[in-house]
Parts: structure tokens; C-alpha cells; sequence
């Protein structure tokens, strides 16, 4: 019995310390991050940016749900507003900061309870082939878990790789999404 209590109280206690060295090392890892992933998809620029522009349109998105748009942002310069919930049931709001048609649009996480941030910044180019679109994250992540996780299990660019490869399926390829620049700051 005392060697099953013994055996018991170790574990625990290695448990503890490893979820607090897991911690320690999220906590270590910088709270910003800066990724780019581009695409090369076979639309027209135009077509491309209908398609992003228009949120409230994501059924060609794999894990996106429901959009309810929330109408404009608080603030003089700002743009729409709109809640996605995924497929989870997890809901995440987002505003549109700046948007030149054709050329870039820019989003940002609105929802300040969430426990990372950050902006998305959509570059549209046109190709030979049809549009070139990067997709550049400004990201925090606020809780150092998700840090842990977001740098060495998903990744910085897991988002946007499902993103541009559920675009690029919505134009009716397979795209090879390429990221780049992934950079912790």
C-alpha cells in the first residue's frame, strides 16, 4: 500500500513539473509573430478578391460554420464587423480595417477575450495564370500554452494554409500553398 501511494505521489509530481517546464517554455517564447503563405490560384483577381471580400459567403471555407455580421466597427475609419463560429461551435470576432479592391485588405481579430490577436493582411496580385494571393499574419498569442503549441504542434501558418488550400478548392485546384518569413518577434 505505502509503495502504491509512493509510486503514485512520484507520478503526480513528475506531471507537475512537466506541465510547469511546458509553461515555462511558452512563457519564453515571444508573444508576436510575423508569417507570410501565398498561393497561386487560376481566378481572376477580381474574382479572387469577390470571393475573400465576402465574408458572409464562407460556405467554400472547411472549418467556418456560421458568419453573423455585427455591422460597422466602433471608430471613424472602420469597416465591417462579423462573428465566425467553427465547426466546434467556437466563435471569433473580426473587423475589417482597410480593404483597396483588388489590391489589399486588411482584417484584425476584434474580440479582446480571445488569447491571441493579430491582423491579416491579403495581398492580391495578378499573375499569368490568374492571381497570386499572400496572406501576411501579424499575430500575438497571449497565453503561453497556446504559444507552446502555436510554435512547435500547429505551427504559425496552419490557418492560413487551410485558408488558401479552401480557396484554392473553391477555384476548383489543388494548390500548393508555399509560407515563408516565418518569423517570431
Amino acid at each position: 500500500m505505502k509503495g502504491t501511494m509512493r509510486w503514485i505521489a512520484t507520478a503526480f509530481g513528475i506531471l507537475v513539473f512537466l506541465v510547469l517546464v511546458l509553461i515555462g517554455i511558452g512563457t519564453a517564447l515571444p508573444v508576436r509573430h510575423v508569417a507570410t503563405c501565398s498561393v497561386d490560384l487560376s481566378a481572376p483577381t477580381a474574382s479572387v478578391w469577390k470571393t475573400v471580400y465576402d465574408v458572409q459567403r464562407a460556405d467554400w471555407r472547411s472549418n467556418v460554420a456560421r458568419v453573423d455580421m455585427a455591422g460597422p466597427a466602433p471608430g471613424a475609419n472602420a469597416g465591417d464587423r462579423w462573428t465566425e463560429t467553427d465547426k466546434s461551435g467556437h466563435s471569433l470576432t473580426y473587423e475589417r480595417i482597410s480593404a483597396e479592391v483588388d489590391h489589399r485588405l486588411v482584417t484584425r481579430i476584434a474580440d479582446q477575450r480571445a488569447p491571441f490577436g493579430g491582423t491579416w493582411t491579403y495581398d492580391f496580385t495578378p499573375s499569368p495564370n490568374g492571381t497570386q494571393l499572400s496572406i501576411t499574419e501579424d499575430g500575438q498569442i497571449y497565453n503561453p500554452v497556446f504559444r507552446l503549441v502555436g510554435r512547435y504542434v500547429t505551427g504559425y501558418t496552419a490557418t492560413m494554409r487551410t485558408y488558401l488550400t479552401d480557396l484554392g478548392h473553391h477555384f476548383g485546384t489543388s494548390p500548393s500553398v508555399d509560407c515563408t518569413d516565418i518569423t517570431p518577434h
